[in-house]
Parts: C-alpha cells; sequence; structure tokens
C-alpha cells in the first residue's frame, strides 16, 4: 500500500474512469465550433469595416478560424490523450504492474498528443541523472 505522503497508487480502472470523463469534453468542444460557425459578422463596406471583419471573422486568417482550427486540435488531443490512457490500463491486469511502468507510458502518450496542440512534451521525470529510477539499465 502506498504511503499518502510520497506515492499515489493509479488503477487500471482509474484510468479508464478518467479517459471517459476527458471524452465528455467533446459535446462541449463540438457545440463551441457550431456557434462559432454562425457568427456573421457585419462591419460595414468600408476599407476599415473589411479590415475588422477579415481580422475577427470567419476569413481564413481570421480570429474565429484559428479558434476554430485550435479546438479541432484540442478535439483531436483529447481523443488521442483518453486512447493512450485507455490503452496503459488495457496493458496492465495490476496496479502494481501498471504502477511501475506508468510514469514512461503517459510519458509516451502525452509525445503523441503535444504535436496536435504544437507544444513539447514535458520532460520525462526518467532524464534526471540524480533519478533512482534512472539506472542506466533501461
Amino acid at each position: 500500500m502506498a504511503d499518502d505522503d510520497k506515492e499515489i497508487q493509479v488503477s487500471p480502472e482509474m484510468l479508464r474512469t478518467f479517459a471517459k470523463n476527458i471524452r465528455e469534453l467533446h459535446p462541449n468542444i463540438t457545440t463551441a465550433r457550431g456557434e462559432l460557425a454562425k457568427v456573421n459578422l457585419r462591419a460595414g463596406n468600408f476599407p476599415g469595416g473589411t479590415s475588422f471583419a477579415k481580422l475577427v471573422g470567419l476569413d481564413p486568417s481570421g480570429r474565429a478560424t484559428k479558434y476554430d482550427q485550435t479546438l479541432g486540435h484540442l478535439y483531436t488531443a483529447i481523443e488521442q490523450l483518453a486512447t493512450g490512457i485507455e490503452t496503459i490500463a488495457n496493458n496492465y491486469t495490476t496496479t502494481e504492474e501498471m504502477n511501475k511502468h506508468l510514469n514512461e507510458d503517459l510519458g509516451n502518450v502525452m509525445a503523441l498528443v503535444a504535436p496536435t496542440l504544437g507544444t513539447s512534451a514535458p520532460p520525462n521525470s526518467n532524464s534526471n541523472p540524480n533519478s533512482d529510477s534512472n539506472n542506466g539499465n533501461q
């Protein structure tokens, strides 16, 4: 059993629940994208109005378009993350076995998800040369 001050034990069932909860964000993203598509910006037919409409609206370089694209990337990243977490949960039959490999597996999932969001993955805690878990025998 884990010492409450030092360790967190995660079970495969907890990971499955977490993946399910993450997927519950999908309808919110879909709704936001649908509402964004309804934007009808009528700034006026003059140079400043046209520029404003392009900057803010659904013009290919407009902010609404970029926001919609970002929401699409978020939707995809959520699905990738949930799928990766489910895969981790399904790979291990015991909590002890899973916790032994969880850090590395989550690092692999984050490395998959990060490019979708246009970010880099967080550093893996195994990269610390002073870490007890990094003894060179990987």
